[in-house]
């Protein structure tokens, strides 16, 4: 995640997942190329159904797979919003930002390592216990980036707010 705006009053953060996005859209391209290249061979019908896989099967799942993320903590408003854009649009959850408790790293252990992922954690009144910011799981310096901006912000925040009392 990404940190989008960061002032007094507003912290806002942002997931777009830019190198699937990529890597999906190379490998639609190379299948549509082979697809082309097959069209100039006898055999158009094979070209034709490549192509037709490549628009069936990959194009929804690179629109499915590429979904953004957005914290937005604001102060005025006194919520901290979650949202995520999918297929239909933006969806998310409002809560106080006073039940915000921190930002913490999940973990995820298998075999092949350790991959984290950023969580934002909730005080024991609140209605959900933990959000995780992003889908998947990934290296430990981008999932750290985003609780270190979290957690920095709301401790800044929480100063100001004990000065004005």
């Amino acid at each position: 995640m990404k940190v989008v705006e960061n002032t007094q009053d507003r912290l806002i953060l942002e997931s777009r997942p830019l190198r699937l996005g990529i890597g999906l859209a190379v490998g639609v391209l190379f299948l549509i190329a082979a697809s082309v290249g097959l069209a100039f061979d006898p055999s158009i019908a094979l070209g034709v159904l490549v192509l037709a896989a490549c628009v069936v099967l990959l194009i929804p799942f690179f629109l499915a797979k590429t979904d953004r993320t957005r914290l937005v903590l604001d102060v005025d408003a006194d919520t901290a919003s979650f949202e995520r854009k999918t297929l239909r649009g933006w969806t998310g959850a409002r809560h106080p930002l006073k039940d915000l408790h921190c930002a913490e790293i999940e973990k995820q252990t298998d075999r092949d390592g350790t991959l984290y992922r950023p969580v934002v954690s909730f005080k024991a009144q609140a209605r959900v216990d933990q959000i995780a910011l992003v889908k998947t799981y990934s290296a430990p310096r981008q999932a750290q980036e985003a609780v270190d901006a979290v957690n920095k912000w709301l401790e800044r925040t929480q100063q100001v707010q004990n000065r004005a009392c």
